[in-house]
């Protein structure tokens, strides 16, 4: 299915996107939607689908992969940007100082924003996405995230 006819199936059920062109379809959201809003939208998506759940789709919990990922729940506080930076396993980075961004994809927001100190919370929260297979920019290969070097 292209991204306009996903639109036309859309605004169908009501739900008109924010921006469609070639194979790209953006919905927005805000602070002033509902729960509902979301269900009305993976209804929608499910309809369209002839009933089939998207595949991928992590939109609910419940029968869904990211079902056992925990929500994150933090606020963070800023500190200097590390000027000497090392990249260091994501399991080391607790109490360090992130030098580049984490960003789980999609949808490719930032997590983890550079001046943040990494803490436990949300490695485990970067570790369950990954090991349900999504992606996160900013984690290589290797399991490694760029951090602010200590100060010894």
């Amino acid at each position: 299915m292209t991204a306009a006819q996903l639109e036309a199936a859309l605004i169908e059920q009501g739900i008109f996107p924010e921006f469609t062109t070639g194979n790209i379809l953006m919905l927005m959201t805000g602070m002033g939607n509902r729960k509902q809003d979301y269900e009305k939208l993976l209804s929608a998506l499910i309809k369209i689908n002839h009933g089939d759940r998207p595949r991928g789709c992590f939109c609910t919990q419940g029968d869904t992969p990211l079902a056992k990922v925990p929500p994150l729940k933090r606020q963070m506080q800023l500190f200097d940007l590390p000027k000497s930076r090392i990249r260091v396993p994501l399991e080391e980075a607790a109490g360090l100082i992130c030098a580049s961004p984490i960003s789980p994809y999609p949808p490719g927001i930032p997590l983890v924003c550079p001046g943040e100190k990494i803490d436990a919370d949300t490695i485990a929260y970067i570790k369950a996405l990954r090991d349900e297979g999504k992606d996160v920019i900013g984690v290589n290969e290797k399991g490694e995230v760029t951090v602010g070097q200590p100060y010894l």
